[in-house]
């Protein structure tokens, strides 16, 4: 008598096999997805930019890694009303379709009026839809029976049409073309939900990108309209500005008649405002030039000495106004550099004038001349006027308000925020460098280093 067990045994062993190789194709299956999914996510990872090139590369991606016998992108044109190809992907053994066909599917529209076209009930009701006909959405804007050669040509059953969003609103649609071969592959079934979410990604930070790169464009082009507009609205006033400067120095110093002391109060006070406004012409004027890299440097070897001196004769009659007490130490030995004689006296000044300007009455100021074998180096120390750590990094900026107490308890003048601005340039266009720091016992110190040869 035969024992069952043993008939059985190669029956299970078939089964077994059968299994495993089921599991096995399930297992391939798996891999091939996980490796289509990589590969897009490299190209949302790469260098491109532009939504209809990243959205090209997907679709060969995922035509020449998948069974889909074609792969479109149609975006949602809100301007327009239509729904436009972005991207069409299809088998290479489509040699049979025309150029022309190829131009519709590469440029035909369908307009969103269209209610009954799948693709546009797709979007509007955020559902999938599968449709067998490539004429049922594609007629117009191709005839009928281009759609049906074109859909034999290539071997397509069925087509999926997924609706994707961005940012929560209808995008566009996703259309995937089936062939046979492909009904009974649940996982490449699932591969379709997943990929439009994946696609949408890709496009709506391609699309975020170019609308950044866009609005840097403007902001550039209003930036420059803007320093064209300083530079030739300084220029204008700066002839005027001068011209009534030059007449209020003429009516002070130059009169025939004694003017009533009231009358000369305030012709003073025209004539300091008139020259406050002429520096901060010229300060813009110079900010134009910086920033539209126009400003030269007039190089030449002078003795750094000599402008310090001066820096320092000019200042010393408002650091007396105010009882400052106004040290300035300068070696014996004159400081030869190369360098623009006039752009780092202007450097000077504003240092200095900054000092002037945040020290309190009966305050103290120091300014230091000294050099090593490479580096001219000069310090400007003022007392009385703490800067907190995290005000210390606007004061290069332009336009600065920093928010002291300085300024308030000592009523001192609130500037531009241009002088340090420009300061920084200039000393940085002499290969130099501009530190400061600030005690709330020491005060403030300003140390600016600046190659001899520069």
């Amino acid at each position: 008598m035969t024992d069952p067990s043993v008939t059985n045994k190669p029956q299970e062993e078939t089964l077994i096999t059968q299994e495993m190789y089921k599991k096995n194709l399930e297992l391939a299956e798996r891999n091939k997805i996980l490796t289509l999914l990589q590969k897009i996510d490299e190209i949302i990872l790469s260098s491109v930019t532009k939504v209809d090139q990243i959205a090209d590369q997907i679709v060969q991606c995922i035509i020449n890694n998948s069974y889909f016998k074609t792969v479109f992108i149609y975006l949602i044109n809100e301007q327009e009303g239509v729904l436009k190809p972005l991207a069409v992907g299809l088998k290479k053994t489509s040699n049979l379709i025309s150029d022309d066909i190829f131009h519709v599917y590469y440029n035909g529209v369908i307009s969103t009026s269209q209610e009954d076209n799948p693709l546009i009930k797709a979007t509007k009701e955020g559902k999938m839809v599968e449709e067998k006909l490539l004429s049922s959405f594609i007629s117009p804007p191709l005839s009928k029976e281009s759609a049906d050669n074109t859909q034999k040509a290539l071997g397509i059953q069925k087509f999926i049409i997924h609706p994707f969003f961005m940012r929560n609103k209808p995008a566009g649609v996703i259309i995937f073309g089936l062939g046979e071969d492909q009904a009974s592959y649940q996982y490449w079934n699932d591969l379709i939900i997943r990929l439009p979410e994946v696609i949408s990604i890709a496009i709506d930070n391609a699309l975020l990108y170019q609308q950044i790169e866009k609005d840097n464009e403007q902001l550039k082009e209003l930036d420059r309209l803007k320093d064209e507009f300083v530079s030739v609205a300084s220029h204008e006033l700066r002839t005027p500005m001068t011209a009534i400067k030059s007449y209020l120095w003429m009516a002070l110093n130059k009169s025939n008649k004694t003017l009533d002391p009231q009358v000369k109060n305030e012709i003073t006070i025209a004539y300091g405002s008139t020259e406050r406004l002429l520096k901060l012409v010229q300060d813009m004027l110079t900010i134009s030039r910086i920033e539209g890299k126009r400003l030269q440097l007039q190089k030449e070897e002078f003795n750094f000495n000599e402008i310090s001196q001066q820096a320092y004769d000019e200042l010393k009659i408002s650091a007396k106004e105010k009882e400052i007490s106004f040290i300035f130490n300068i070696p014996e030995k004159p400081i030869f550099i190369i360098g623009d004689k006039e752009k780092l006296r202007e450097v000077l000044q504003n240092i200095i004038g900054n000092a002037l300007k945040f020290t309190p009455v009966k305050g103290k100021i120091s300014f230091t001349i000294a050099e090593d074998e490479n580096y001219l180096n000069f310090e400007v120390v003022n007392s009385g006027s703490y800067i907190p750590p995290e005000e210390l990094p606007k004061l290069f900026h332009k336009f600065n308000r920093l928010n002291i107490e300085i300024t308030n308890k000592n009523n001192a003048p609130v500037g531009t925020g241009l002088g340090l601005y420009i300061t920084k340039q200039i000393v940085e266009m002499h290969s130099g460098s501009i530190d400061v720091a600030s005690d709330e016992n020491e005060g403030t110190i300003f140390h600016i280093k600046i190659p001899k040869n520069s």
